[in-house]
């Protein structure tokens, strides 16, 4: 990688990368008890907690599921023993599979009489919901392991900061909007806008590795 690109890649705000990771965390704190607030304001108790049961059972999925392939990861990109964009190619696959698995677990889980433990009953669509966001919580774990076995940690920083402070600016302008209009946010639309905001920390990363494999093609070709 260019001196240019590793520049960009290691955007820091001209701070150190182990104050400015702990100025991210330090910020994020707050951002979340505010965003909590907000989407308690904007569905209500009964919304929340139902948000809450599949937000935390998603993360529960993808917690098993990674089974600590991102550590791993991890290790074996900073060791250089692959290629990063090989292995990120595989992980792909794996994380499909891992999604594979955690609908099979739902569908037979909505079997039982336990279903409404993990989960609101609300149809298959919720179902579909929590598999999505596993896949993109794997993939988001997966990437970051990749950045981190680069020591490119600011750009996973830097995703995540960027995903959570659009998370909550768009919870502000609904809430908003509602509020004026009178009118109330259903939960599985306010799931909707949690799962774009993983969606976009996970595809941040991905664009920029993108950017970084054209540049350098770029500059071979040159």
């Amino acid at each position: 990688m260019s001196t240019t690109l590793r520049n960009r890649a290691s955007f820091t705000f001209g701070l150190p990368k182990t104050l400015h990771a702990f100025g991210v965390n330090i910020f994020l704190l707050p951002l979340g008890i505010a965003t909590s607030v907000l989407i308690a304001r904007t569905v209500g108790p009964t919304g929340k907690g139902s948000l809450d049961l599949i937000v935390a059972t998603a993360a529960l999925l993808a917690m098993v599921l990674s089974i600590s392939l991102p550590q791993g990861v991890t290790f074996v990109v900073a060791q250089a023993k692959v290629a990063a964009n090989v292995i990120a190619s595989q992980l792909v696959v794996v994380s499909l599979l891992q999604a594979l698995i955690a609908l099979v677990v739902l569908i037979l889980l909505s079997l039982t009489n336990y279903f409404q433990l993990f989960l609101p009953n609300w149809g298959l669509w919720v179902v579909a919901g929590v598999v999505l966001y596993v896949w993109i919580d794997l993939i988001t774990k997966f990437w970051s392991a990749i950045l981190t076995g680069q020591q490119q940690i600011a750009i996973v920083n830097n995703s995540e900061f960027i995903g959570r402070v659009t998370q909550f600016v768009s919870l502000f302008v609904l809430y908003a909007a509602l509020y004026f209009s009178g009118k109330h946010l259903s939960v599985g639309f306010l799931f909707l806008v949690a799962l774009s905001a993983s969606t976009f920390i996970c595809e941040q990363p991905l664009l920029r590795n993108c950017r970084n494999i054209l540049s350098r093609v770029i500059e071979i070709q040159a």
